[in-house]
């Protein structure tokens, strides 16, 4: 009884309550998606095809999970997919400077637009089609 004590007992029982939460909320997702897929069949056809498309999506879970395991067996492989993520990574977070640049160099010209128009340098409301 004392390895129910023990950290690393505590540790995989934790996670393997995330990953049954997990499998819980896709399994939500996937009854949503077979119930609105049979809505539109007559009573006796949406029963089978939703047991069906249930048993699919349990079958196409445990296939997956299984490959899953067998890929991140391969040495590398989740170095690579970390590399690809930082990619992915830096890639958005220049998009984001640059929008921000762009709104910002936006604003800038707006506000000087506003002044020069309050002040009566800037064009007139009509001219600007206001």
């Amino acid at each position: 009884m004392e390895f129910l004590t023990s950290p690393v007992f505590v540790s995989q029982l934790t996670a393997l309550g995330q990953v049954l939460m997990m499998d819980l909320v896709l399994a939500g997702d996937n009854a949503v998606a077979v119930g609105l897929a049979a809505a539109a069949l007559p009573v006796e056809q949406r029963r089978k095809a939703i047991l069906i498309g249930l048993a699919a999506a349990v079958v196409m879970r445990i296939g997956f999970a299984l490959i899953t395991v067998q890929l991140l067996a391969l040495v590398g492989l989740l170095l690579a997919g970390g590399v690809l993520l930082l990619w992915v990574c830096w890639k958005m977070w220049r998009e984001l400077r640059e929008a921000a640049t762009h709104d910002q160099a936006e604003a800038q010209k707006e506000l000087e637009l506003a002044l020069a128009i309050e002040h009566g340098h800037g064009p007139s409301p009509q001219e600007l089609g206001l």
